[in-house]
């Protein structure tokens, strides 16, 4: 939509149009030009882009924007959840819904099933080989798997198994945990760095340290007690990062609350007591900031779930 005022008046329809809902937007490098605004289409989530022009001279051409970034500045929302809940699909949706009209980055805080360092994929050629060769399904730990062997499981009435039952898998346990801290490490850094330049950064998952070994949580908690020097040092090192991040909540979380049952739709093959865990896990989570927190039902169709979340999203920018 475009509105063409008298070149006096644009300051005060501004204002009518900031009142109404609407949020300005700037454009990196260009200091005149016609204002613009994004708002929301509450009924259907629709992003609605207004641009705000005084009545240019005769014969000049109105000059064509792209992507803008808020007027407010940067903003950091995270999605959280189970497995099952719909976190990827949600955030791709995100993501593919303000693109378009605003300056974004989505960010991964897994340890699984997405990107992987290249210091980590040997690790992760070893679990293919195994998993192929029958020798150990589920090889190495993911987010939201991994859990420190004894006191977590026994808390948790589990038995080791997966990755626990390669030879010398506790050699490799603590390797792959610093390699996964070393990369939440440098993922922050450049989710923040976007975020202060003035981009809207939707992350899937973000690091807590409230509960080790699980929801993308510290690996080494139970090394931060034994005697030896080594072990507590490895610990404290893994754990900076998402000690770090409890003192640096995202803008927004949004939970995604799923039912036991529909997790286990979802995702047959996961074990019922895991995602009783995990559930349990989720609901305990308060990332340092528990009133960041809003939660959506993520049971419901994903239309509904996708337009309570933009909902979330348009008041937090």
């Amino acid at each position: 939509m475009e509105l063409v005022v008298d070149g006096g008046q644009t300051a005060a329809t501004g204002r009518v149009i900031s009142a109404l809902g609407f949020k300005r937007l700037r454009h990196q490098g260009v200091s005149a030009g016609p204002e613009e605004y994004l708002g929301l289409d509450d009924a259907t989530g629709k992003l609605l882009t207004l641009r705000l022009h005084a009545a240019p001279p005769e014969g000049r051409q109105r000059e064509a924007r792209e992507k803008g970034m808020l007027e407010s500045g940067g903003v950091m929302i995270a999605l959280v959840g189970s497995r099952g809940s719909g976190k990827t699909t949600v955030c791709e949706a995100l993501l593919r819904w303000l693109s378009p009209r605003l300056e974004v980055r989505g960010v991964y805080f897994g340890s699984g099933d997405g990107p992987s360092s290249l210091l980590r994929w040997p690790l992760r050629a070893l679990q293919r080989l195994l998993t192929r060769s029958g020798a150990a399904p589920g090889a190495l730990p993911a987010a939201g798997d991994a859990r420190p062997r004894g006191a977590q499981e026994r808390a948790e009435g589990t038995k080791a198994r997966g990755a626990r039952t390669i030879p010398g898998f506790p050699l490799v346990e603590p390797v792959w945990a610093l390699l996964v801290s070393r990369e939440k490490r440098r993922t922050l850094k450049g989710a923040w760095r976007a975020r202060a330049n003035g981009m809207v950064v939707i992350c899937d998952r973000y690091p807590q340290n409230e509960i080790a070994g699980l929801n993308d949580g510290p690996f080494l908690t139970r090394w931060l007690e034994p005697p030896r020097r080594l072990f507590r040092t490895l610990a404290a090192w893994e754990r900076r990062p998402y000690a770090w991040a409890q003192m640096h909540p995202p803008d927004l979380i949004i939970r995604l609350r799923v039912s036991e049952a529909m997790a286990l739709e979802r995702r047959p093959r996961t074990d019922l007591a895991a995602i009783r865990s995990r559930l349990a896990a989720i609901e305990r989570l308060t990332f340092g900031d528990g009133g960041r927190i809003v939660d959506v039902d993520a049971d419901a169709p994903l239309d509904r779930v996708m337009l309570a979340v933009k909902r979330r999203v348009w008041g937090a920018l």
